[in-house]
């Protein structure tokens, strides 16, 4: 994984604004500001950690899934704040339709530096902000930065090595907070 610096471009909060992600900046405790959207850098992946990633991806959402069959299954609610009875047998019955609803996106939020495995941060299934996050900000924002060659043209600005240079193999992801180094989603 290579971390990349780039500069934000020109009017970057009113046009991710525009996009839909309409908190780029973040109110701290000490009352400053500070980007929640950051376009100051990106990360490119070689094709093994992505896939390496995916693995990870996977097992943490077997494991998501396995506690949450087991809060049912124990009826463990109350532990979770969940006293109301009819509210609990709701989420059971849910839980036992999953097949047959609809699923909802969640978002790990990893910690991942290339060198070691990666380590989950939170799980983010309780809100649609990554579908804002992760789809049309950072995808205009990759087409503003990195605009594909048209048919026929070679790529002349960088390798073609996967995860390298220009990112045609492994899309740039702009970093969305200084502790997150890695995102990636998964359904539940």
């Amino acid at each position: 994984m290579e971390r990349h610096t780039i500069d934000p471009r020109p009017g970057w909060q009113r046009t991710v604004e525009e996009q839909g992600l309409v908190y780029p900046l973040t109110r701290h405790p000490d009352g400053s500001l500070r980007p929640y959207w950051d376009e100051s850098a990106y990360y490119s992946f070689s094709l093994a950690e992505v896939e390496a990633l995916e693995e990870v991806v996977e097992e943490l959402h077997a494991m998501c899934l396995a506690a949450a069959a087991h809060i049912v299954e124990q009826d463990r609610f109350a532990e979770l704040g969940i006293t109301d009875p009819k509210l609990a047998g709701l989420v059971a019955e849910s839980w036992r339709r999953r097949a047959e609803l609809p699923t909802l996106y969640g978002r790990f939020d990893l910690r991942y530096d290339g060198t070691g495995p990666a380590r989950m941060l939170e799980y983010n299934a309780d809100t649609p902000t990554s579908l804002v996050e992760a789809a049309s900000p950072q995808w205009f924002w990759m087409e503003d930065r990195f605009p594909a060659p048209t048919s026929g043209t070679p790529c002349t600005s960088g390798s073609s090595t996967p995860g390298r240079g220009r990112p045609t193999c492994c899309r740039p992801v702009p970093s969305t907070s200084p502790t997150r180094t890695a995102t990636s989603s998964a359904r539940t």
